[in-house]
Parts: C-alpha cells; structure tokens; sequence
C-alpha cells in the first residue's frame, strides 16, 4: 500500500512523516477536516499543515469571516451589557490595561492598535503582563506582545511577580477555601480592562476570561489553592459547570465586583487569527466566546485509535510543563492499551520542575495519590497525578529535543525521531517484530494488536478529540 505524508509542526519547523497504515487526520470543525486512507496523498500546506483531498473532507470549510479589521471594530462599537468603550476609558479614571504573556498564542498586539488612538494620549495609564507562576517575558516577547507599540508604552509597562508577597492585596476567600491574594496594582487602579484569548484549556476549561486576573494576576499560594482543584476528575478541557477549578476562578472574580472592568477576549482560528471577538463585561464577553471556541477547537473523531500522534504547535511547545496540554486534550481518542506520541520540541527546557520531583518518588497512580495525600498538594503536582492516571491505561512516548534522561522522569519514552516512534509503534500495536516495515505492511497483523489505526492531532495543544459516530447525520 502507498504510504501516507503528513506533516507535523515542530519549533519553527515542521516534520514530515511517512504512516503506512489506515490514519485519520483530525481537525476541528471550523477548519477542513478530512478522513484519509493509505492510498491518499497529504502535502503540506502553510495554513493547515495539510492539502486535503476534497473528495475526502467531511465538514465544508466555513463561510470567508469578516475583515479582521472589521471583525474588532464591530466588537468595540457593541460591548455586551457594558458602557461604550469610549465612556469606559474617560480619562479621569486611572487605568490599568492586562495583558496575557507570551506563553500562548494571542491576538494581544493587534487588539493594541485598535485600542492606540483611544490610549495613546490617555494619562494614568499602566500596563501589567499576566504571568501567573510563569517567567517573565523576554525582550523580544514583549515586542511580541506590543508589536510595534512596545517603544510608546515601555515606560508604563509592569510584569506581575507571584512570588513577591509585598506585591499582592488579600481580598477574600472563595467558596472553595481559595485566599485570593491579588497584584496590588489592580487594586489600585479606577479601572481595569483585560484583553485575553479564549482557548480550551485542559482543567480550567477555558482559558481567557477571568483567568488573566485570577490566577494571571495573583500570588504563589493562592495558584497553589486554586490549582489543586485540578486532581478532580471533573476538571477537564472544555468543562465549566461542576469544574472545581472554573467554579473556584469565577467565585475569585466575583470578589472584585465593585471594580469596574471592560474585557476584550479573543477566539482564534488555527492559523492564529481572529475567528471572534467578544468585548463588555468580563462574564458576559467570555462565556459568548467559550460557545464560538468550542466549534473552533472541537475536534471530531470517528472511533478510537490505538496509536494517537498529538502535537503541541508554537509557542505551546515551550517546555515539559506545557507539554501536557496536548495529550490531556487527545487522550479521549485513544483506547486503552494503545499508544499515544507527544510531539513538543520543549525549546526553553522543563518550566516548573516540581512535578518532577513526585514522580521521581513514585511508580503506580496509586502511589501518587498516596503521596499528595500524605504530604499535601504542591503546585505541579497535578501535573504528575494526571500524567501516571493516563499512564494506567496507555503508554506515552515523547518526541523532544529534551535530554532523554529527563523524559524518562516523566514516565514516558524518549524519541529524538518522530519516524522512528512511528514505525515502532505498528510494530507494537500489530504484534509483530519484523525488521522490514515493508514486509510488515504487506502480511496480516496478529490478534495481539490487531490492526493498527492512527489517529493525528497536529494541533493537539489547542484542539479537543471529540468522539462522535457519525459526523453527516
């Protein structure tokens, strides 16, 4: 049988890959999605990642949007149960403008210079970058984040610390037992106005909204509180009622309501432009937009495969505590004894390490609930109790250019060559060990594995495997 090409984003670059068994493609709804076969040619195409055969697509492509210019414009001239954008930023109010970092991708610079004529000029105007416990940005990000604006606003431009407690304001304790410690600038400020991206995120359910304040703008411990609430099993992507984590953040929120805000959020399509935009008040703007993110990101699969290639597509390939974003999306697509590939390049190295430090400590899933029960929850550890929960019931290899040692850490099986983690996986999943692919491809596979079915996610650090039986009824 001809071999399949699929091409797999990796850093700056992409991998091509040969797959010479049955393999479905998957893309969300919103973007053309296609079930594909060995006899099927796949190139690469600088959009997609794929140039489909339309004989095989199942879902139409969408409508042509709206100009991105027009798409915002609209947005900010009809903000949803909120005062016009123009009152909001009066200026004899001080205002404190939020900003995501660079960690994930945004529309953060172009909402920027739609907002310059209205802010350009204004006084008593800050800017904070929404960290959380992630590192501050780098010089180039923040020209990243304010593209050719970063030079006007430098001198007003703050980088939230969570780890400074001199920095931070108590205001409350949530339903949950959460202390809600808050940068003391937003506390400061007349105003505040967040512009975020809303994405699905894998225990909070979305992110954007509310979560460039809480826990984008709070302290270590009140992460920490949150963040345990990610152990629940309802703690899943896409999952807002009954999600401990999504309830916590919003009751967190609801702690600010005498502070004015304006939100501006984001839903972006694949190739990181505007499929939506959603401005007014903070809970209104953001639960519109999780209806648009869900068809963006929802990514239909006809049936479960036992070998799942999932990838975290730039800057969410930034390193190991990211990484899991990909597999925690995709994992619903594969069976249980199957295989799942990792494939996140882990450029700037692990991020927060502590998740390593559990599971140098434990073998079984039991063990690490064993463990956080004994010795309380850490950040990170969610981390290490959802990866050995996922691990007792597939294998994960990993795909990274991470010392091989450190992967092994991780419980997962270290790969330099996407090829090779491939090939290898047929073999596995159909039971046999012949040395020539080839030779293997053209012989029946043994009722150990039966026959392999592959399943590719290239952009399983944003889209969510969705299982449905028939996508034409």
């Amino acid at each position: 049988m001809d071999p399949m090409r699929v091409t797999i984003p990796y850093g700056s670059h992409s991998l091509s890959v040969r797959i010479e068994v049955p393999c479905e493609v998957c893309l969300p709804r919103r973007n053309l999605r296609f079930l594909s076969n060995p006899q099927q040619s796949v190139t690469p195409n600088r959009n997609l990642g794929f140039q489909p055969d339309l004989r095989h697509v199942l879902t139409p492509p969408p409508p042509p949007p709206l100009e991105d210019n027009d798409m915002i414009a609209q947005s900010l001239q009809n903000p949803q149960e909120s005062e016009s954008l123009e009152t909001f930023l009066s200026p004899e109010h001080s205002l404190l403008v939020v900003l995501n970092d660079a960690t994930r991708p945004s529309l953060t610079s172009l909402i920027l210079q739609h907002l310059h004529p209205f802010l350009k000029d204004r006084p008593h105007t800050e800017f904070i970058i929404a960290t959380g416990t992630h590192r501050p940005p780098t010089p180039p990000e923040l020209d990243q984040i304010f593209g050719g604006l970063l030079s006007h606003y430098r001198d007003s431009i703050h980088v939230h610390d969570a780890r400074d407690p001199e920095a931070h304001t108590l205001i409350g304790t949530t339903s949950f037992g959460t202390e809600v410690r808050i940068d003391t600038k937003v506390m400061d400020a007349d105003r505040i106005l967040v512009i975020g991206n809303i994405k699905p995120h894998y225990f909070a359910g979305f992110a954007g909204g509310r979560k460039s304040l809480i826990p984008g703008l709070c302290d270590f411990q009140t992460i920490e509180q949150n963040h345990s609430h990610a152990l629940s099993e309802v703690s899943q992507s896409m999952i807002l009622q009954g999600n401990p984590v999504a309830e916590d953040l919003d009751a967190g929120v609801r702690l600010l309501k005498d502070k004015p805000i304006f939100s501006i959020q984001t839903v972006m399509d694949l190739n990181h432009g505007p499929a939506g935009v959603f401005s007014g008040d903070l809970h209104s703007s953001f639960f519109t937009g999780t209806e648009l993110a869900r068809e963006v990101y929802s990514t239909p699969v006809q049936g479960k495969g036992n070998i799942v290639i999932t990838a975290n597509p730039f800057p969410m390939d930034i390193n190991l505590y990211q990484a899991q974003h990909a597999l925690e999306n995709t994992m619903n697509a594969v069976e249980d004894g199957g295989i799942m590939i990792l494939v996140s390049k882990c450029w700037n190295g692990v991020g927060n390490p502590a998740f390593l430090d559990l599971l140098d400590r434990v073998d079984s899933f039991s063990e690490v609930e064993q463990k956080i029960s004994q010795e309380g929850y850490r950040l990170g550890d969610h981390k290490a109790y959802r990866m050995m929960r996922l691990l007792e019931r597939v294998k994960v290899w990993m795909v990274s250019d991470l010392d091989p040692e450190l992967v092994r850490r991780t419980k997962m099986r270290p790969f330099r060559d996407l090829q090779k983690a491939i090939d290898e996986a047929i073999v596995v999943t159909g039971g046999r060990s012949d040395n020539s692919l080839s030779i293997r491809l053209n012989t029946k596979y043994s009722i150990r594995g039966g026959e392999p079915r592959v399943k590719v996610f290239p952009q399983g650090g944003m889209t969510v495997a969705q299982m449905e039986i028939d996508h034409q009824s």
